[in-house]
């Protein structure tokens, strides 16, 4: 190995190395700004691995935060970290990714039950209130800049309830997840909800998507539902309102 090569791959460790010693509050200070989505509270350790007592998102605050960035995947163009939160209530630990050069993020091994609330914070959720949590196990998910391109694994809502626009029990829905060719296939299926539901959802690429889905009322349905539910589906003979609907999202 020529005193070239041998003199950058010292450099370069003596970086890495030099990085790592930062104290992750000080790198912390350059990166919080009045714009920023989330926030953390007393910050330990370093950058490369470290811990906050909290962290604030936009509707929730989760407690004891830690993370540990892998080294070697900098060498590889990559920025890999393992995130646990050990929140008594709201547990989230995953392993996220995301490379410098293709712009994709990555989350292997995600397994979190957050409140059910934190949909008001997606794109399109504003308008809609939920109560309940949502149990999260996606062993693998791949998103590029604001597109859905694998996802695998499965969300359930527990013990739903919607609050906005109007009030109603929605109970336990399930969300079975899986890739299809450049699709993503989401097979909705109720546990003994008051208003049954059986249907897809296929994420297609370029932002488009199918929903088809027969909702099927129970003794305990809300009357307000079921009536929005015949204005937009199709009646069918067993009493079930098929909803179909293409578009962009």
């Amino acid at each position: 190995m020529s005193r070239f090569n041998l003199a950058l791959i010292g450099i370069l460790s003596f970086t890495i190395a030099a990085i790592a010693m930062i104290p992750a509050k000080f790198a912390y200070s350059f990166l919080n700004t009045s714009t920023a989505r989330f926030q953390l509270y007393d910050i330990k350790g370093t950058i490369w691995s470290g811990q906050a007592s909290q962290l604030h998102v936009p509707g929730q605050v989760f407690n004891k935060v830690e993370w540990k960035i892998h080294p070697a995947s900098i060498l590889l163009g990559d920025i890999s970290v393992d995130i646990q939160i050990s929140d008594s209530d709201y547990p989230v630990k995953a392993t996220i990714s995301s490379n410098f050069f293709s712009g994709l993020t990555q989350a292997e091994n995600l397994k979190a039950i957050v409140p059910a609330s934190l949909v008001q914070q997606l794109p399109y959720g504003n308008f809609l209130g939920l109560s309940g949590t949502i149990n999260i196990n996606l062993p693998t998910i791949i998103i590029s800049e604001n597109s859905l391109k694998t996802a695998n694994g499965m969300i359930r809502l527990n013990e739903g309830q919607l609050t906005t626009p109007v009030q109603s029990a929605l109970g336990n829905i399930e969300f079975q997840i899986s890739s299809i060719d450049d699709d993503i296939l989401v097979v909705i299926s109720d546990q003994k909800a008051p208003i049954g539901i059986q249907g897809t959802l296929r994420i297609k690429p370029d932002n488009k998507f199918t929903f088809k889905a027969s909702f099927m009322p129970r003794p305990n349905a809300n009357a307000f539902l079921i009536n929005m539910l015949k204005n937009v589906g199709q009646q069918q003979q067993n009493g079930s309102m098929l909803v179909q609907y293409s578009g962009v999202y």
